[in-house]
């Protein structure tokens, strides 16, 4: 332990480091009606994690969903990037959009 901390600053510091890259998350359309919300922040490294979390908290039909959408990392496409692999920063967006078609 470090020099003049006390266990419960040392439990602080380890929540704010966890907490570093929170990322804003914003939902639309037929996943916004399944999740319930129309965004969440959350502690994300990448969009696979960011996958993860939303399949942990809002179960497989979210997930299947949030898979199938048009995924955003601050305006731009993730197919454009590294896909999901595309690693997110603190203060980063992600937006699921849905697909639409037409002709």
């Amino acid at each position: 332990m470090q020099k003049g901390l006390t266990p419960l600053t040392l439990h602080f510091q380890n929540i704010m480091k966890s907490g570093d890259n929170m990322s804003r998350v914003y939902y639309y359309g037929a996943l916004r009606e399944v999740i319930g919300k129309k965004e969440d922040t959350f502690d994300t490294k990448d969009i696979k994690s960011c996958l993860s979390h939303i399949k942990k908290v809002y179960g497989t039909e979210a997930y299947k969903e949030a898979k199938r959408s048009l995924i955003t990392l601050n305006g731009i496409s993730i197919l454009s990037m590294d896909n999901f692999k595309t690693r997110t920063g603190p203060d980063d967006e992600i937006r699921f959009l849905p697909i639409c078609g037409g002709g």
